[in-house]
């Protein structure tokens, strides 16, 4: 339970990309403007999953030679702070959103990180196996040579698929500005340098969150100041779903003797016999043209936190795991409940079978939110002695 992915690097005088997942990054960068955003959307060079042609293609041949393959897999509880799982599928478009080649003449010419990886050196094509049981999923890059710099343009910053396959990526950042994705969408798309947004209908979802920053790390963008006296500064809250959260922190704090059988947990306050968790919660931005009644006590054109319903919740689970990421499968729930307030409790049995150390627990449950699929986790931990 520790790093968020692993990586493996093969070094090969000869590597072809088959199968299902495959980009061709090479060809996927000589397009017009109005492909920008997404590469399958415009072209065929994304293979549809479960086969394994190559017409899509075109006369360009996968087979590399003095090629290198660099593959990252993904845990499974990686979310951003939308509470949508990050997957290998994020990583593919993130590669391609900084990495937008057009012709010299295109805006996209500014782009953030303009065809590093395009060109005689760098990235070739991609291969994305879909996330399963156990893992987000995995990303094989390969690379048209086995040059130690080819490792370092592999690694990108992650950008969220599913808010911005909503815009034209070249357009977020260009040599008149950059758009302000610290505003909700209905704001943001407005400082857009050049028309940014792909035309098509705006899912709800997106009209909701209270800003573009969606990310992975252990802090979110709760408030920002654009303008003004205040330029410049904001509030960084905690992310309490960060998958690396201090739950051996958590672990010292809820201490137990090592004959205890049992282990409540749910409490909505710090209390040394009752592990606490959080209720299950997002933040968000009620758009005027959102249903006041759907953002519970957030009025329209405020920010703030939305319950989710326990009715709502599916697949909720709590699993025990030891200080070295092995499930602890004698640990089970019961009595688990949670009210339309969000907060779930229950409680942790079979914990005499479990030898003195400390011990990682992690919450998860699943729901739909303004028409989004989202996973919540949360990570604590409680120890023996």
């Amino acid at each position: 339970m520790t790093n968020s992915y692993s990586a493996t690097v093969v070094p090969g005088s000869s590597l072809t990309p088959t199968g299902a997942g495959v980009t061709d990054f090479q060809m996927a960068g000589n397009k017009t403007d109005a492909c920008a955003h997404k590469v399958a959307t415009c072209y065929g060079y994304e293979l549809a999953e479960g086969t394994a042609t190559s017409t899509n293609i075109g006369a360009q041949s996968l087979h590399l030679y003095n090629a290198m393959r660099v593959t990252f897999t993904f845990r499974d509880n990686i979310t951003f702070t939308d509470n949508v799982p990050m997957t290998a599928y994020d990583y593919n478009f993130s590669l391609y959103a900084w990495n937008v080649a057009l012709e010299p003449t295109a805006p996209d010419l500014y782009s953030p990180d303009i065809c590093a990886l395009c060109g005689p050196t760098g990235l070739i094509a991609t291969q994305v196996t879909a996330p399963t049981a156990g893992n987000g999923g995995s990303i094989t890059m390969y690379l048209n040579s086995s040059s130690y710099w080819n490792l370092a343009a592999s690694a990108v910053g992650v950008f969220p698929e599913h808010v911005f396959q909503n815009f034209f990526v070249d357009q977020i950042s260009t040599a008149s500005g950059p758009m302000d994705t610290s505003l909700p969408y209905s704001q943001a798309y407005k400082t857009c340098p050049a028309t940014c947004t792909t035309g098509a209908t705006i899912p709800e979802w997106l009209l909701t969150l209270p800003n573009l920053e969606q990310g992975t790390g252990p802090f979110w963008l709760q408030t920002y100041c654009g303008s003004g006296s205040c330029l410049g500064s904001g509030d960084l809250a905690a992310n309490i779903n960060y998958q690396r959260t201090a739950w051996e922190v958590n672990a010292t704090y809820y201490s137990f003797p090592v004959a205890t059988s049992s282990i409540p947990f749910g409490a909505t306050s710090d209390s040394p016999s009752t592990i606490r968790l959080m209720p299950v919660q997002e933040y968000i931005y009620c758009d005027p043209s959102v249903k006041a009644s759907l953002c519970g006590s957030v009025s329209h054109g405020s920010k703030g936190w939305l319950p989710i319903p326990g009715a709502n919740m599916t697949g909720t689970t709590v699993q025990v795991y030891s200080s070295t990421g092995t499930p602890e499968a004698g640990v089970t729930v019961t009595g688990l409940t949670c009210t339309t307030g969000g907060q779930c409790s229950g409680t942790l049995t079979g914990v005499s079978a479990l030898s003195a150390g400390s011990y990682e627990v992690v919450f998860s449950t699943t729901y739909t939110s303004f028409g989004l699929a989202r996973t919540w986790y949360q990570f604590t931990g409680f120890s023996l002695h």
